[in-house]
């Protein structure tokens, strides 16, 4: 029995891990997320009303979309997910990936790290400048994802001014700063590189709309086709 103990402690102490991080964020549409961002891989666990997770590894990077309660999965290449995102844009709208003139940025601490900010009166971003082991998939990942500018780094709070009618109500909205994301939590840490890994043995489905909502919510909300894009993937 000890052995057996000691044998497998081994085995974790073995494991491969990989240097990251981990930031705890929120998002006017998809609610609570945690982001785990590292040099060989991505993962997006949605803590929020939808509870999926993402996960883009290296090599290739290919992006593959599950849930562990239906065990079902959607996999395309990175370029496909980059060109089409999650949602259509009139639900989550594509921000620029760049914003702010250089000499407007400035520091700032956002969750106790030191950050960039930049505000004007259309916006204010803030923003991690990529770290030294953030390449460009991993970045191109979440750009994808949350549609809020990046600066080629990690965005971090992204905030717009509202102008015009709301689509759905028609109203007038007057200006107002609308907060599309916020960081509460960034952490360096250690993770396992499995961690990265697309799950083995799930149902891999035709549409992320299958994925994205679980089969109870689907057959609750009716045709989402439309929201979601999914009849043209």
């Amino acid at each position: 029995m000890c052995a057996a103990i000691a044998l497998t402690a081994q085995v974790l102490a073995a494991e491969p891990t990989v240097y990251a991080l981990k930031l705890l964020q929120n998002h006017s549409y998809w609610g609570d997320n945690e982001t785990i961002v590292s040099p060989q891989g991505v993962r997006i666990n949605n803590l929020g009303r939808m509870h999926f997770c993402i996960v883009a590894k290296s090599p290739d990077w290919s992006v593959t979309i599950f849930r562990d309660d239906d065990k079902t999965c959607y996999r395309q290449n990175l370029k496909n997910f980059v060109d089409t995102g999650m949602v259509a844009d009139f639900i989550v709208r594509k921000q620029d990936r760049i914003v702010g003139r250089s000499a407007l940025v400035k520091d700032k601490m956002v969750a106790h790290t030191m950050a960039k900010h930049y505000e004007d009166a259309i916006e204010r971003c803030d923003y991690l400048p990529a770290p030294k082991f953030l390449v460009p998939q991993a970045e191109a990942v979440l750009f994808a994802y949350y549609k809020t500018p990046t600066n080629n780094g990690i965005s971090l709070a992204y905030a717009r001014s509202q102008h015009g009618k709301d689509w759905m109500t028609g109203l007038e909205r007057g200006g107002a700063m609308n907060v599309v994301m916020t960081t509460s939590s960034i952490e360096t840490t250690t993770v396992p590189v499995r961690i990265f890994d697309a799950p083995k043995n799930y149902k891999l489905v035709k549409s992320p709309q299958e994925v994205i909502m679980s089969k109870e919510n689907r057959e609750a909300s009716g045709d989402v086709d439309e929201i979601f894009e999914t009849k043209r993937r």
